[in-house]
């Protein structure tokens, strides 16, 4: 490829291009569009209204026929109508499988890719195996951020070793702050969306059980229900655990959404992350942004972070708060072993 060539990379609708409320998809997207060897080739596409990253490259667009169509499909129509005067080269679709298959046909001379950064069988337009079959057939390359995704994709789907060859496995790829080992803190971090299937409330409960032990420690919580959510405490689940902060007092943080690199500076700080997931996580990048900034990492191992904590920290066989507690407390109460 040769850097006269255009790339355009289309995200989902939901997505937010923007340093102020990034999520995993937006992170990723500008962190290899930044360091591609192909910058200045590559174009970013997604909804307008926001302001976004600097240095990259892109244009937002507002949904044609959105009630009609949807969001996404009425995304990938409008990014057809601008581009369909001089098509890119590459076209890169990320996690919207009928964005692809909207504009499979529209743009024959272009190589068209998909990205999976979730579970196929939970989007529209890949749930099917004759479904995921269609889009192995017709696509140039399948992305999948983990061995994990990969599988879900290939099962049931029948296929040749040569179209396995079109699926990649591309991993995120993390930009670690420090250039030594950082100086630690008697911190836990837990960073990511306050959820139920992510495990914190058990987190949370292993931390109001143990911590009067370690009146040094404090506990540093970020997110909010959703990426880019300012407001801290809005659902009835936040609530919840907001409720069980008060129990930690002045021991704990709960700081809500916080742009990305204030996030990975409180990385560089914390002696122990947990990623306590209770749901099949697609990868787990928190986890190696953990690993990044030599942290002690407390996980599960469901779907992709079985892969990221593979040897590398401590593994959670239930998400438990009893058994969170004691996989704490075995880093707390050890120094040398936690060093």
């Amino acid at each position: 490829m040769t850097q006269e060539k255009r790339i355009a990379i289309l995200l989902p609708y939901a997505e937010n291009f923007s340093p102020l409320k990034a999520g995993a998809i937006s992170l990723f997207t500008y962190e290899m569009a930044l360091r591609s060897r192909y910058q200045r080739a590559i174009t970013v596409y997604g909804k307008n209204g926001i302001i976004p990253y600097e240095k990259v490259a892109y244009k937002g667009l507002k949904p044609h026929g959105r009630l009609f169509n949807g969001r996404n499909v009425g995304l990938a129509e409008a990014f057809y109508q601008s581009v369909k005067e001089a098509p890119p080269d590459v076209v890169e679709i990320h996690n919207r499988p009928v964005m692809f298959v909207y504009l499979h046909d529209k743009l024959p001379n272009a190589k068209i890719t998909l990205h999976f950064h979730n579970d196929p069988h939970s989007m529209r337009g890949s749930k099917t195996c004759a479904e995921r079959r269609a889009l192995l057939h017709q696509a140039d390359a399948i992305y999948c951020v983990s061995c994990y995704i990969r599988d879900r994709f290939l099962d049931g789907v029948i296929c040749s070793d040569e179209e396995k060859e079109k699926i990649k496995i591309v991993y995120n790829g993390i930009r670690r702050l420090s250039e030594s080992f950082p100086e630690k803190e008697e911190m836990i971090l837990y960073a990511g969306r306050l959820v139920e299937e992510k495990g914190v409330e058990e987190l949370l409960q292993a931390a109001v059980h143990i911590f009067p032990r370690f009146p040094n420690w404090k506990f540093v919580v970020v997110g909010a229900k959703r990426h880019g959510e300012l407001e801290k405490g809005g659902s009835p689940f936040e609530k919840k655990l907001y409720r069980l902060f008060g129990l930690l007092g002045n021991q704990v943080e709960a700081l809500g959404h916080r742009p990305y690199d204030q996030v990975l500076r409180l990385y560089q700080k914390a002696s122990i992350v947990v990623v306590p997931s209770k749901w099949d996580e697609p990868l787990g990048r928190t986890a190696i942004e953990a690993l990044a900034e030599g942290c002690v990492l407390i996980s599960s191992d469901r779907g992709g972070l079985k892969e990221i904590n593979n040897g590398c920290g401590l593994i959670l066989k239930n998400v438990t708060s009893d058994e969170i507690a004691d996989n704490l407390l075995r880093v707390m109460n050890d120094t040398s072993f936690r060093e």
